[in-house]
């Protein structure tokens, strides 16, 4: 390493087509790609790839994390979606202007509003609840 700064060497970059990533990631499994890589690629030096040399997190060894189903990712959309949306607060909006005295409406509405407002936080929570995200 004559005149290099750095610690690590460069990254060395390989171009593949779509097909060939996804046969790698479906190869690699849990293991990140570049481990199951070196793996291969000095399977007869797998002493270099032993637990010490190998990129650790504070809880161990990484490992790949599964790729989300379309029912997770379908559900992240409609999250993402609602997140989006002004109804939740337009909604908080009305029940606080109804609560006050501000808004006129009949007790009717005032609970029909205020249900919407239940309603729509229970959603957001089951949906959090689906895919496994701490509120918070």
């Amino acid at each position: 390493m004559s005149g290099s700064s750095t610690k690590n060497p460069p990254p060395y970059s390989l171009r593949l087509t779509w097909d060939e990533r996804a046969a790698l990631d479906r190869m690699a499994g849990k293991l990140p790609v570049s481990t199951f890589i070196r793996s291969v690629l000095f399977a007869t030096q797998s002493a270099k790839l032993s637990a010490p040399n190998r990129r650790q997190t504070r809880f161990g060894p990484r490992t790949r994390r599964a790729a989300p189903t379309a029912d997770k990712q379908l559900l992240a959309q409609i999250l993402a979606k609602q997140g989006q949306s002004i109804t939740g607060y337009s909604l908080t909006t009305l029940a606080d202007a109804a609560r006050a005295g501000a808004l006129y409406v009949s007790p009717e509405v005032q609970a029909a509003i205020l249900t919407a407002c239940d309603e729509n936080a229970q959603i957001k929570t089951m949906l959090m609840q689906a895919l496994n995200i701490q509120e918070g």
